[in-house]
């Protein structure tokens, strides 16, 4: 059950999950680089929705594979601690190399 009180059972959940991909699949091809922090915020409470207990954001988008895929997105990440830090945990792992990154991303993020 979650805050709203309607329950979800995994096909709906399985449902969510694909209409939402389908959605960020567009807008990524769409947009250069595949940002649109709306969609990610609505992905995420989507999550939530479902029953994530907690969250971890990279802040890339799939686009950006490999090594060198240049810096994650913070205030994306930023944008969902705001919508959601009140219903989950919600914990950074991108542009994470040194203790200086950490302290960044707390800045930036409030990860």
């Amino acid at each position: 059950m979650n805050v709203t009180g309607d329950v979800y059972d995994n096909r709906t959940a399985k449902e969510n999950t694909k209409t939402l991909e389908e959605q960020v699949k567009e807008t990524e091809e769409e947009k250069e680089g595949g940002e649109d922090v709306a969609l990610t915020v609505a992905y995420a409470r989507m999550l939530c929705d479902a029953g994530a207990q907690l969250l971890t954001i990279h802040g890339r988008t799939r686009v950006m594979k490999g090594q060198h895929t240049g810096q994650a997105n913070l205030s994306v990440i930023a944008a969902v601690h705001k919508a959601l830090h009140h219903r989950v945990p919600i914990f950074t792992n991108g542009n994470v190399l040194c203790f200086g990154d950490v302290l960044q991303n707390l800045s930036v993020t409030g990860c």
